[in-house]
């Protein structure tokens, strides 16, 4: 089964490292259509972490749609991926 996770997280200013802390993480089975997340980012935690093992498109925003949203970012299969967000946006992703 074809799984994409969705961490928002910060970033720890001492070391280069996701802080585990304050994350909120979501687990996706991407599809032909667009699934968004119910997580959201928080005010400490503007950065999404996404890991996939399928190749996908993802979309940010407050009610994103990797399908029809004008930018939208290819994930590759096996890749994870950092994308600085901003306070409550969600993420979306759909099967490349």
């Amino acid at each position: 089964m074809a799984l994409t996770q969705f961490a928002f997280c910060a970033i720890d200013g001492n070391v280069p490292a996701v802080d585990a802390r304050n994350s909120s993480v979501e687990v996706k089975t991407p599809s032909g259509s667009s699934a968004a997340t119910t997580a959201a980012a928080d005010r400490d935690s503007t950065l999404c972490r996404v890991s996939t093992d399928t190749m996908v498109y993802v979309s940010f925003g407050s009610a994103p749609n990797a399908t029809s949203d004008t930018v939208k970012f290819l994930v590759q299969a096996g890749a994870t991926e950092y994308f600085r967000v901003r306070y409550q946006d969600k993420a979306a992703v759909v099967t490349a």
